[in-house]
């Protein structure tokens, strides 16, 4: 691994392109390890999604971006998009990416899933022991991509029921948003104090402008 290549990677923190969110996050996204972004629809996750994924590409960062509710209707420049509605078809590209690990640099690697609760929302509701069988499946491959060295951001309407300790976060952010304001707070971090940021909704909207 180049440590020039690496440089740009302030104290092994992935930049989020918001900076009052890394101002939170005491530099960003803890590389090579899972971090969780949950809160209602319209409380910008897919934006700092998108902020995130933008920034880290441009820097030569290797983004795949997984998409669960069609959210984006045009993905950014350099970044792997893939629209994944259904568990089966999700989980499999997990697996593929998963695999391609062994031919990159995983440091350099963002895994972004928006959202985690789609693709299992209505299969709890029908089949809640299928679901979870499948839901191991998910935590299996997501622990394995960490576990390689890459960088992964999950969002979720919510916490409890889908994460617990499984998965073991090394930061949980929750958004709420009120008008012109997005209110983020810190609820778990690896290496800072936990906190909360007002950020204007121009400002995060603004940084994932395409």
């Amino acid at each position: 691994m180049s440590k020039k290549r690496l440089s740009w990677l302030p104290q092994m923190k992935i930049p989020t392109g918001v900076e009052r969110l890394d101002s939170l996050l005491a530099g960003g996204w803890p590389v090579g390890r899972v971090n969780v972004v949950y809160g209602p629809p319209a409380s910008l996750k897919t934006s700092i999604c998108i902020a995130s994924s933008k920034l880290f590409s441009s820097r030569g960062g290797v983004v795949f971006y997984l998409d669960t509710e069609s959210k984006i209707t045009s993905p950014p420049k350099g970044v792997a998009y893939y629209e994944c509605h259904e568990v089966n078809p999700f989980l499999e590209k997990l697996a593929e990416i998963n695999s391609r690990l062994r031919y990159l640099n995983p440091p350099l690697v963002l895994v972004v899933v928006d959202s985690a609760s789609a693709p299992f929302h209505l299969l709890y509701l029908e089949n809640p022991g299928y679901a979870r069988e499948k839901h191991a499946v998910f935590n299996h491959f997501i622990r394995s991509l960490t576990g390689q060295g890459a960088t992964v951001i999950i969002t979720s309407w919510q916490l409890r029921g889908y994460f617990g300790q499984t998965l073991d976060p090394a930061a949980v952010l929750r958004t709420s948003r009120s008008g012109r304001y997005l209110t983020i707070y810190l609820e778990k971090s690896m290496d800072t104090l936990v906190g909360k940021e007002v950020v204007m909704v121009e400002e995060v909207v603004n940084a994932a402008a395409l």
